[in-house]
């Protein structure tokens, strides 16, 4: 048993270990709390029902016989069991306190909010099997949803159903959106080989694998309104594309404006393809006098700034031109 001292010398006192008020919601990590205080000073059979109280008195064999004398154990183990349930019921809320009112021991406590808080029956399995089974990833960080997850099998231990690696694995599996498919599928595989993988490793493949999917979601997506854009400006730049040696650049006129788009035909492959029928003959152009093209696809067509010849005339002149 215990010593009489052995809670008293520990270096931590109860309220630097147990900082949380015991709630309908936190059952479990108030019991740790508790019991990691409790345990590494063996102390914690008077909780659990391991150092039962030894009677109140003992047989004492003397001149005048066998008599009965009070037990100094039983003293002394009522004055750690009161100090330990006093512990107990500062750490509780108000709703806690009431289900343990009238109680006796530190045992007796500590059963009754086992039995409250964190109910010991098939009903509580199947519950919190089926939260399980409706905990979604959607909407929540790949951290949350972890957590969630953890929260369950713990409660599920703690009521004596525990659940396997490969148990743990499907319902982190199940819960992952379709953006997942391609590690849920790996991942899958692998439980049907052997050695199974453990749930540990399982995580650190999804965190990566989320990690990933973060760092795509950050670049920009080119869309073709993009892509359009980025073309108009190199070619307003003046650039060119080259294609077996050809430069597919647009024709040019006033301030930039490219024939080069939608709504405009390439009417020099027209022009051509028909001189080359004709036997190579290439008209002048009306507009600058320079010869090789026609007036319709003169760069200076929207010119202002050149002098315009007679407008009848360059028409007409247009109109034979393309007529030929």
């Amino acid at each position: 048993m215990a010593s009489d001292d052995s809670f008293s010398s520990s270096p931590l006192s109860i309220s630097h270990v147990v900082t949380l008020k015991l709630t309908e919601s936190n059952y479990l990590q108030w019991k740790i709390q508790f019991e990691s205080f409790l345990s590494p000073q063996m102390l914690l059979g008077y909780v659990n029902g391991s150092l039962p109280r030894p009677a109140s008195t003992r047989s004492v064999t003397g001149a005048a016989g066998v008599t009965e004398e009070p037990n100094p154990e039983f003293q002394k183990w009522i004055r750690n069991d009161q100090l330990f349930m006093a512990w107990i019921l500062g750490s509780l809320s108000e709703t806690a306190i009431r289900v343990v009112y009238g109680l006796q021991s530190a045992q007796e406590v500590w059963s009754a909010l086992a039995k409250r808080f964190n109910r010991v029956s098939t009903t509580r399995k199947f519950e919190l099997q089926n939260k399980l089974h409706a905990c979604l990833k959607s909407g929540k960080t790949m951290e949350d949803y972890l957590s969630e997850l953890k929260q369950i099998f713990d409660q599920l231990d703690s009521i004596g159903f525990p659940m396997t690696d490969l148990e743990k694995i499907h319902g982190l599996l199940f819960g992952l959106g379709k953006e997942y498919d391609t590690v849920a599928t790996v991942i899958e595989h692998s439980m049907d080989s052997l050695p199974t993988p453990c749930y540990e490793d399982v995580v650190f493949k999804v965190i990566a694998f989320d990690d990933k999917l973060k760092t795509y979601s950050v670049v920009p997506a080119v869309t073709p309104h993009l892509a359009f854009q980025t073309e108009t400006a190199y070619y307003d730049r003046g650039g060119s594309n080259n294609i077996g040696g050809r430069s597919c650049g647009g024709y040019r006129g006033k301030g930039n404006y490219s024939t080069r788009g939608r709504g405009f035909q390439n009417h020099s492959s027209g022009q051509n393809s028909q001189n080359r029928e004709n036997g190579g003959t290439k008209p002048t152009c009306h507009i600058c006098g320079k010869y090789g093209h026609s007036a319709f696809d003169c760069y200076n067509r929207y010119n202002e700034s050149l002098t315009k010849p007679d407008l009848p005339n360059a028409l007409a002149a247009m109109r034979v031109s393309h007529s030929e």
